[in-house]
């Protein structure tokens, strides 16, 4: 892909599969799940924030538990 800005050339190779490992990254250090996958699904919930408007409807995802069980601290980690 390529973009101009100005003067100024910037040239760059992005794979979606780097940004979804990305996104996985990020959330391992910021977070702990007892379930691997449960990494993919707010990867791809992430994913789909910036591609709702292309869909009839896209899943929510609800996080229910005691105060401090980390509900606050996923939704901070996935935004």
């Amino acid at each position: 892909m390529r973009n101009d800005y100005g003067k100024f050339n910037f040239q760059f190779e992005c794979d979606d599969s780097d940004i979804f490992n990305d996104v996985i990254g990020i959330l391992k250090s910021t977070i702990w799940l007892p379930v691997e996958e449960d990494y993919h699904i707010l990867a791809l919930s992430v994913f789909v924030t910036y591609i709702q408007n292309i869909f009839e409807s896209v899943p929510i995802i609800f996080l229910n538990g005691p105060a401090g069980s980390g509900k606050s601290q996923i939704g901070r980690a996935s935004c």
